[in-house]
């Protein structure tokens, strides 16, 4: 979780995969209970963002689109 001066917070999902990872249905569900689960146990006012950090990061299907806001990869990292 990283808490910001802009009334924010990305609440980041760190993973290693081999590969570019696929999200299916039921995955992205898990991360909008998650968020929502901690919404409600914070009971955080702040805009939440969903942040997906891994090696290769994900392939940008309709799953992956309404579970996460934005991604980041090791490429990003070592630029």
């Amino acid at each position: 979780m990283i808490d910001r001066a802009d009334h924010c917070m990305n609440l980041c999902k760190i993973k290693f995969y081999n590969s570019e990872r696929f999200f299916n249905s039921d995955e992205a569900r898990k991360v909008l209970f998650r968020r929502e689960r901690f919404r409600e146990k914070t009971k955080t006012r702040k805009t939440l963002f969903k942040t997906l950090t891994s090696t290769y990061g994900a392939k940008e299907n309709g799953s992956y689109l309404g579970a996460f806001d934005n991604q980041l990869t090791l490429d990003a990292l070592f630029e």
